[in-house]
């Protein structure tokens, strides 16, 4: 499958979108774990479960959702709880997380720097080669 550019605002990376989808899938369900988070955070989990459907075309953040900077501090304070949270498990519980089947031998580490380069967009710093 072809690589697609994940962008936010000046920067990008390129990653295998079926890796994404997982990426997507593990931030909703765990987004929906945070007790009283923001009114504006339902915007976000629908375009991730819209876009966790589409096999090409992929995003995190739509700049539109994410309008000020206490929106972005929200959420990189979210990734880096999503981060510690990817790093208690292996690809077996991650799998079972997010209720996919997926290969034992897929490559967990680049999972978890899909994750980090997500929070290093939004941070305004350039993202690192996942692969």
């Amino acid at each position: 499958m072809a690589y697609v550019n994940i962008t936010y605002q000046k920067h990008s990376f390129e990653e295998n979108p079926g890796l994404i989808t997982w990426v997507q899938l593990f931030l909703i369900k765990f987004i929906q774990t945070i007790e009283n988070r923001p009114e504006w955070t339902l915007s976000m989990i629908d375009e991730w479960k819209m876009n966790s459907e589409v096999e090409i075309y992929k995003y995190i953040f739509d700049e539109e959702i994410l309008d000020d900077t206490d929106k972005v501090k929200w959420c990189i304070n979210f990734l880096i709880n999503a981060i510690e949270r990817l790093s208690s498990m292996n690809i077996t519980e991650f799998s079972s997380y997010i209720n996919e089947e997926i290969n034992p031998t897929v490559d967990f580490e680049r999972i978890k720097k899909i994750t980090v380069n997500i929070k290093l967009m939004l941070e305004n710093k350039e993202p690192q080669k996942t692969f």
